[in-house]
């Protein structure tokens, strides 16, 4: 475990990152936990519901008092955007609390791809759209991958929110994280929904950070969003499906044509090569393809052609830009 200082030396990088150096007299940051048993289980309370609450703090220092007070017994997480009280002075994580935000937020769940071992190999996938697109930061959440961008702040959070999809669409990360409310996990807390090969709760961890490189810093600048979103859209254009078929699944059976077992020696390699693959298995079955074609003596421009055909069979097919570059 990393000492005291030290965790305290992250936290505050990611608190700057996300927040404001100053919140105005009605801005406050929302910390949410989720209270936990000693196997991680969330705890229902009296009333049937989930033990869990909000706390809403001006400053790093109460930030850190309530992440170091609950951190060992709770889901902690943080709003992205700071949040404002309603009409009736209440404070709330709810849309029209929400009040500024100045963070893309880039959310990879690990069983979405199991043949991807590190947060090099999702950084490489995020690059091989946006190539030029800066990450200022990313974090181990224990079951997955964090990255953040930092824009210039923005009180357009529906807006924002709506790119935030779209930009995590197009790289393949969780959609589902990209929310007007949305809450990630803090770093130097634990994830109690899963323990790791020790039988621990896994520690969230600052995998990287501009701010730890001088360089880095002395050049920070938030990104251009307008920019960003017309690299987006170029790029989206380029790996579009919208014009690609879909061939209707045929049903291929191991009998069929009498094929020589000894030379289809992976049989299920065989049928997902004639059936195609379902959403979240292409990339996984793409891999296994490509060495069986390369076992059969296939030259390259001969593997290139036959995935190709088999990423119409797939459900939904892939573009033709993004096959190729999975095939290279």
């Amino acid at each position: 475990m990393i000492n005291s200082n030290t965790q305290t030396d992250i936290l505050k990088r990611y608190y700057d990152m996300l927040y404001p150096e100053q919140l105005k007299e009605n801005e406050y940051i929302a910390l949410f936990f989720m209270k936990t048993d000693k196997n991680g289980n969330v705890v229902i309370n009296e009333n049937n519901k989930k033990a869990e609450f909000h706390r809403f703090v001006k400053n790093f220092e109460e930030y850190q008092k309530y992440i170091n007070k609950y951190k060992h017994n709770f889901h902690v997480y943080n709003a992205l955007a700071t949040v404002k009280p309603d009409a009736d002075g209440e404070l709330h994580r709810q849309e029209n609390n929400m009040y500024q935000q100045k963070v893309l937020f880039i959310d990879f769940d690990k069983k979405d791809y199991p043949d991807l071992k590190n947060a090099h190999d999702f950084t490489k996938m995020i690059k091989s759209k946006l190539p030029n697109v800066f990450l200022h930061a990313y974090y181990d959440s224990g079951h997955g991958y964090h990255y953040y961008i930092i824009i210039p702040p923005t009180f357009k959070i529906r807006e924002l929110c709506d790119f935030n999809k779209e930009l995590c669409a197009l790289v393949g990360a969780d959609t589902n994280a990209c929310k007007v409310t949305q809450v990630a996990r803090i770093p130097c807390t634990f994830n109690h929904k899963y323990t790791d090969k020790n039988g621990a709760f896994p520690f969230v961890k600052e995998i990287d950070h501009y701010r730890k490189h001088p360089q880095q810093a002395a050049k920070f600048h938030p990104l251009n969003i307008e920019n960003l979103k017309r690299v987006v859209n170029n790029v989206k254009k380029q790996f579009t499906t919208e014009n690609i078929p879909e061939l209707p699944l045929t049903e291929w059976k191991y009998d069929t044509g009498g094929f020589d077992v000894k030379l289809h020696n992976c049989l299920c390699t065989e049928k997902v090569f004639h059936e195609g693959a379902d959403e979240h298995e292409r990339n996984t079955w793409l891999g296994r393809i490509i060495v069986w074609l390369k076992g059969q003596r296939c030259m390259d421009y001969q593997i290139e052609q036959k995935c190709q055909e088999w990423n119409l069979r797939c459900r939904p097919p892939k573009s033709t830009a993004e096959t190729q570059s999975e095939i290279e």
